[in-house]
């Protein structure tokens, strides 16, 4: 049983942590620092920088997603753009209560792409029910009154 909990959490968690690492950089007050600091405590000092730079790929990738959908075209990479300006302001204190959707909402005139990814990320609601799934399995294995 907890080898198929284990296999569930992983593919569960394959496909999650990319999303929650793009829901991180889209919050203010913490972007990519946060993960320079968690990483190494998760993935270990040898690991984490690859996992860093696979995460700036994917908001790139992404926000050039949004880009090219928006314009019809995609742009050169030599331009700074507005993910780069985000990425390179002030980190907010992090003890600071903020509703991200409506700080997204209030800072869409500056960000207009980044606005609509924040919109799409940070609406998903978050899900327990593959975790619940695998646990449940433990009372088809085992009888409840045993």
């Amino acid at each position: 049983m907890a080898e198929k909990m284990i296999v569930k959490f992983d593919k569960y968690w394959s496909v999650i942590h990319g999303v929650m690492g793009v829901a991180a950089v889209l919050d203010p007050r913490y972007k990519l620092k946060a993960m320079e600091f968690a990483f190494p405590k998760i993935y270990g000092s040898e690991k984490s920088e690859s996992a860093i730079i696979k995460l700036k790929e994917l908001v790139y990738r992404l926000f050039q997603d949004y880009e090219s959908y928006s314009q019809g075209t995609s742009r050169d990479d030599g331009v700074t753009t507005e993910l780069d300006l985000y990425l390179q302001e002030k980190v907010w204190i992090k003890e600071t209560e903020i509703d991200l959707l409506a700080w997204w909402k209030t800072n869409g005139v500056k960000y207009p792409r980044l606005q609509k990814i924040a919109r799409d990320i940070l609406a998903i609601p978050i899900s327990t029910v593959a975790s619940e799934s695998a646990f449940s399995t433990s009372g088809r294995l085992v009888p409840k009154y045993s």
